[in-house]
């Protein structure tokens, strides 16, 4: 009797599952949730906005032969580097391993005398020629580790070396011409975010939240300062800020903190906190990209969805706007620019943070009614010769015409990019996910 039942159950919920209408799938264009809620959430912001055409009044591009670090310290950096208007594919050069499932490509190159320096994702260092030769790779496992057992590195260069970051703890100063080891510096805690150098010390953040300043010649601690350990700082690639007198560090709590930059005195902090509800990266207060110093304000934001500007010499609120972003923050003229957590390019007034324009660009590679394929990161921006350029991962150099934000060129590259492109002696330079450094002209 208990088997007759069952099968009669059973041939029930046979029945009822056939008598079930197929999926209806509604025609027309399938478009991402941040395109369609992207143009809400900036009206929330700051009232009705209209993409606007504002006059762009900025220095003339300038002719840069290196490319050190990160742009984010005003006395080291290229704000207005010139790029010639057509952008053609020189060349490309494996440099080691690509992105992985477990390992990332997190080092942005640097260009330093005459040749272009990269970190793959397995901690593999390579120094390339100008016309894209392999001049010599030094792998920065460190004995009695396993390759590939950890992901993340930075670079800097200086002092005639090059600084390196690894996610093992240390810190490497390197010879330029031969590859060879010069010192290294053990630190309290992975050291995957990118170093900055300036005046005789290298400056950077360990991942259990210490501060650090460390002799160029000697690889001597000069200064350390600790702070709250958070797990988010995990995430970060961020560089220290530095002007003459001040370092200014963000930290994985959301903390932004300017010490002295040679006795390493603390002078103010500023929490940066605040996130985009309904986001699931709106929990990580991470400062994910490095702090901007620009005349006497400082630029930063966090991954949740706040951006703020800062005095540099007390930590003051100057403005602050309810977006993120994990890339670069550009300076440049009277603007900022910017791809927010809604992915889209944006300048903004740097005096206001009031919203001149925004530009949705492609937030997945592949939209289908079923589900989107992938996300498109997009690295940068950054301003050169009058246009605002990005480079994309799916496979795109993208470049903007800075007064409207209009489409200037849309160009297909070999790979989709996996670092901040720089720019030195006019050819453009970025490293794709493939494990490839690619130089466009």
């Amino acid at each position: 009797m208990k088997l007759k039942t069952g099968l009669t159950t059973l041939v029930s919920l046979i029945l009822l599952l056939g008598c079930a209408q197929e999926q209806v799938v509604v025609p027309g264009k399938r478009e991402p949730i941040s395109s369609v809620d992207s143009k809400a959430q900036l009206d929330n912001m700051s009232g009705s906005i209209e993409n606007g055409s504002r006059p762009f009044p900025i220095s003339k591009a300038k002719a840069n032969e290196t490319w050190t670090q990160g742009h984010g310290t005003q006395i080291t950096r290229t704000s207005h580097p010139s790029l010639d208007v057509a952008i053609d594919l020189l060349w490309s050069v494996s440099i080691g391993k690509g992105d992985q499932a477990r390992h990332r490509i997190t080092a942005e190159p640097v260009v330093f005398e005459g040749k272009i320096f990269t970190v793959d994702s397995l901690m593999v260092l390579s120094a390339t020629t100008k016309d894209g030769k392999i001049l010599w790779r030094k792998d920065l496992t460190p004995d009695g580790e396993r390759s590939g057992e950890v992901s993340g590195a930075g670079l800097a260069a200086g002092a005639g070396k090059i600084f390196v970051t690894t996610a093992y703890g240390l810190l490497h100063a390197i010879d330029p011409s031969s590859g060879q080891e010069i010192w290294s510096q053990r630190l309290l805690g992975s050291g995957s975010t990118r170093p900055t150098y300036y005046d005789g010390l290298v400056y950077l953040v360990s991942n259990d939240e210490s501060a650090w300043a460390v002799d160029a010649q000697t690889g001597r601690v000069n200064w350390t300062v600790d702070n709250f350990s958070d797990v988010n700082n995990l995430v970060s690639n961020s560089a220290p800020a530095l002007s003459e007198k001040f370092a200014i560090f963000g930290y994985g709590s959301g903390e932004v903190q300017a010490v002295f930059r040679k006795s390493g005195l603390a002078i103010w902090s500023a929490s940066i906190s605040g996130g985009r509800s309904g986001r699931a990266v709106s929990i990580v207060d991470d400062i994910v990209t490095s702090p901007v110093v620009d005349g006497s304000t400082v630029f930063v934001a966090n991954a949740s969805g706040r951006i703020t500007a800062l005095n540099l010499d007390n930590g003051e609120r100057i403005w602050g706007k309810p977006f993120g972003t994990l890339g670069n923050i550009w300076p440049a003229g009277d603007s900022l620019f910017l791809v927010n957590d809604l992915s889209q390019l944006v300048r903004m007034d740097k005096y206001s943070g009031d919203i001149v324009w925004s530009v949705q660009l492609p937030s997945f590679l592949k939209i289908n009614p079923r589900k989107s394929k992938e996300v498109v990161a997009h690295f940068g921006p950054i301003v050169a010769s009058g246009r605002v350029i990005l480079a994309s991962s799916d496979k795109k150099i993208r470049v903007f015409n800075p007064i409207d934000g209009s489409l200037i060129d849309d160009v297909t590259v070999p790979s989709g990019a996996t670092s901040n492109p720089v720019i030195a002696d006019n050819i453009l330079y970025f490293v794709s996910r493939d494990g490839d450094l690619h130089a466009f002209r």
